[in-house]
């Protein structure tokens, strides 16, 4: 068993292709479940995988040379992805993944200002 040290990754804006930074991200995988409950199910209610998705949110420390809105960081924005598995040099990444909820984060304590945009992807992540 190996363990690795979290290290961010990256976002690039389509169309105009800055890389950003990112600190902190996750990424779901799912499925759409169909129920297939009949009268064979033996009274227990059956599922079956239909259609895949795919979320993200990410947060980056906001630098106030790059205002989000001119680099195009809004809701409804195409942003391609690259999700860094810590060191490991392993990665997710997405060329389609549309930015649904942009927030920020300001924790005077302890950290920056950061930046957070969540949303889905319209292509599956590729592993590699």
């Amino acid at each position: 068993m190996a363990t690795w040290r979290g290290q961010g990754g990256a976002v690039t804006v389509l169309g105009n292709n800055t890389a950003l930074g990112v600190s902190k991200w996750t990424a779901d995988e799912t499925v759409v479940l169909a129920n297939k409950t009949n009268s064979k199910s033996a009274g227990h209610k059956q599922r079956q995988g239909t259609v895949r998705d795919s979320t993200f949110s990410i947060e980056l420390p906001w630098d106030d040379t790059q205002d989000p809105e001119a680099l195009g960081l809004v809701p409804g924005s195409v942003i391609a992805l690259t999700l860094n598995k810590g060191e490991s040099g392993k990665k997710m990444s997405t060329s389609q993944a549309v930015i649904e909820k942009r927030g920020w984060v300001n924790d005077e304590d302890e950290d920056l200002v950061r930046l957070v945009l969540s949303g889905y992807c319209n292509v599956k992540y590729t592993h590699t």
